[in-house]
């Protein structure tokens, strides 16, 4: 075994003879002792390009509600990215491939059930215990064959395996692959590479020239990392060494935006000692195949972590941010009684519910292949109830004399206010947003 990842819970280790993942359940409790060994496990998989997981089961846990809905949701995506093709569960009982967790991994995976874990790892690799002697007999060959006999035995004998066919002959097909790449030597010579490889010195588990290869097709990812670092960075600043932030204001659009407007109202005239005031070009949805810059959703994430007490969108993206409004029907009322009627008629109440956010949400899944379809059972569990996430300012130039540019080609986008969920105080941003729309309005 290679690497190991073992607690009270779970093991999990990476196996070089199969290059597979095996995840050992030995006692299940919820949440975190269970979801991690099966992140950890995908992680694995990723870092050793594998394609196959090894689920022993023996132990079979009784796993909650709430955590089957999370490998539904969250686990199968990140196993699927990770690389792996193929899960094999161990299981010692009856099993119903209508019922978790088999019904689950069937629909993305090659599911494979096996009694044991011995099965399990000689289906992926039979060749573990093999020798290149008994990979020859196998194949009918003397001990002394050369590369020809090899090579003229397999087509001979894949041969045969095609022209009877029947259930299994792919998989007969494949076995006979990997004997035949035991008897030719192949496997051998990945072996010495492998070997001569671990006698190379390593920088942070890669060889040199490994490194070189690396960067060569990667440097534009760590040029991202080292932007939302910066971003990251520019945060942490303001947020834990700059004196306490006392209020905010994000803008969170297909845009871009000017801030010193914003920074000059809650500074100047309405006396807030250290504001927050930030935007981000965030693309959602991507009807019209814009993109926007790496890793711009993270960076609107980090920017939401300050609390800020307005969150500041276009018509396209807020429904995107649903989780992240407080319900304005209280605040579009107030506003009502406070701004001359000319001003307040140019507002618009901008409504979505539970059900329509999750559906674009699942929506996004389908077309990134997640899902092949929508899967309105676990759509009905959300409220239909419509609710005012925020309120649209209906003016085609007001866009422009806050000033924001709009990326989108639809001129119908306008700008939509929010009060951020977790806003610092309610008042404060029933005030600033009273405070913008009668200077603005």
């Amino acid at each position: 075994m290679e690497e190991i990842f073992d607690s009270k819970y779970f093991t999990v280790e990476f196996d070089k003879e199969s290059e597979s993942a095996v995840l050992t359940w030995k006692k299940y409790d919820e949440v975190d002792n269970f979801r991690t060994p099966l992140m950890k496990a995908a992680d694995i998989i990723r870092r050793h390009k594998g394609e196959v997981l090894i689920i022993d089961r023996t132990f079979t846990p009784n796993v909650s509600d709430k955590d089957q809905l999370w490998v539904k949701k969250i686990f199968v995506k990140a196993l699927k990215q990770s690389g792996c093709q193929t899960v094999i569960v161990v299981s010692a009982e009856d099993y119903d491939l209508n019922k978790y967790p088999f019904d689950i991994i069937s629909q993305k995976f090659d599911l494979k059930i096996v009694k044991s874990r011995g099965e399990a790892i000689s289906l992926v690799a039979p060749e573990a215990s093999m020798t290149v002697e008994q990979a020859l007999e196998y194949m009918g060959l003397p001990k002394d064959a050369n590369s020809y006999a090899i090579d003229e035995k397999f087509w001979q004998m894949s041969k045969n395996i095609r022209s009877k066919g029947g259930d299994d002959y792919e998989a007969k097909l494949d076995e006979l692959s990997e004997i035949y790449d035991i008897a030719s030597g192949r496997k051998g010579s990945r072996d010495k590479a492998l070997a001569a490889r671990n006698r190379k010195k390593k920088y942070f588990g890669k060889t040199s020239d490994e490194w070189r290869t690396h960067l060569s097709y990667s440097w534009l990812k760590y040029l991202a990392i080292i932007l939302v670092v910066v971003v990251l960075g520019n945060l942490v600043y303001h947020m834990f060494i700059k004196p306490r932030i006392d209020c905010g204001i994000v803008s969170i659009g297909h845009f871009s935006s000017e801030d010193e407007y914003y920074e000059d109202l809650l500074l100047k005239k309405m006396g807030f000692k250290n504001a927050y005031v930030n935007s981000c070009d965030v693309v959602v949805p991507n009807d019209e195949g814009a993109s926007a810059a790496a890793y711009s959703e993270q960076s609107a994430d980090a920017m939401l972590t300050s609390e800020p007490n307005l969150m500041i969108t276009d018509t396209k993206t807020t429904i995107y941010y649903f989780l992240c409004c407080k319900d304005m029907t209280d605040t579009y009322n107030m506003l009502k009684d406070v701004l001359p009627e000319a001003s307040f008629n140019k507002l618009k109440p901008v409504y979505a519910s539970e059900r329509e956010y999750y559906y674009l949400i699942q929506k996004q899944e389908i077309e990134a292949g997640l899902y092949e379809q929508s899967d309105a059972e676990s759509l009905a569990a959300y409220s239909s109830d419509p609710i005012m996430i925020g309120i649209e300012v209906d003016d085609p130039d007001y866009m422009s004399a806050m000033g924001y540019t709009s990326f989108w080609k639809d001129d119908s986008v306008r700008l939509v206010f929010s009060i951020y969920f977790e806003s610092r105080s309610v008042q404060d941003s029933q005030n600033i947003l009273t405070r913008i729309f009668k200077e603005t309005l």
